[in-house]
């Protein structure tokens, strides 16, 4: 079973995020209430994955405590902020380079922290700025879907110069009337 420690800071979203892994292959490890206690209880209580928040108190640099955490091998979910705000973004940023994957941005909503839980993210699907909307997967189709819709317009417009003015491959002229495809 997957083990959770919960490190947000927010006394009612750790309680949200428990009620919401009953009965789904998970279970809370505990809770911590500061950035000091997530880097010793981590380990000690044998989580597999920190869900961790910035707004989480402690002395230690929640860039230090992430290290700390992907060091032990631990996954982190990483709860980074507004989309909008440069130092969550920057942070998020930081967490990617040192193998973060799950990033939820706010407002957090308990279902999206449940989904990265369970569901590991990969390198390629963090979305950090608004002109990064797009993940790698659906980049790939729609650069697929480009260079499909390329292709087609080459065969196209191959086609209209090979019918000339009005004619078709032939040499014949168009019809006047358009065939039914009934």
């Amino acid at each position: 079973m997957l083990r959770v420690l919960l490190a947000t800071g927010d006394v009612e979203l750790d309680g949200a995020i428990a009620s919401a892994l009953a009965g789904k292959g998970a279970e809370v490890a505990g809770e911590c209430r500061t950035r000091e206690d997530a880097a010793c209880a981590a380990a000690g209580r044998g989580a597999d994955v920190v869900v961790l928040s910035p707004r989480l108190p402690g002395r230690t640099g929640v860039v230090e405590l992430v290290r700390s955490l992907r060091a032990a091998g631990l996954r982190v979910v990483l709860l980074a902020g507004a989309r909008a705000d440069a130092a969550a973004q920057s942070l998020a940023r930081e967490a990617i380079s040192l193998g973060v994957y799950d990033v939820v941005w706010d407002p957090v909503i308990v279902d999206q922290v449940v989904q990265r839980i369970l569901t590991p993210g990969a390198p390629g699907e963090v979305k950090v700025g608004h002109d990064e909307g797009i993940t790698e997967p659906e980049k790939a189709a729609e650069e697929g879907g480009k260079r499909s819709v390329a292709f087609w317009k080459r065969l196209f417009s191959k086609r209209e110069k090979e019918r000339g003015a009005g004619g078709d491959s032939r040499g014949e002229p168009a019809p006047e009337w358009a065939p039914s495809h009934a």
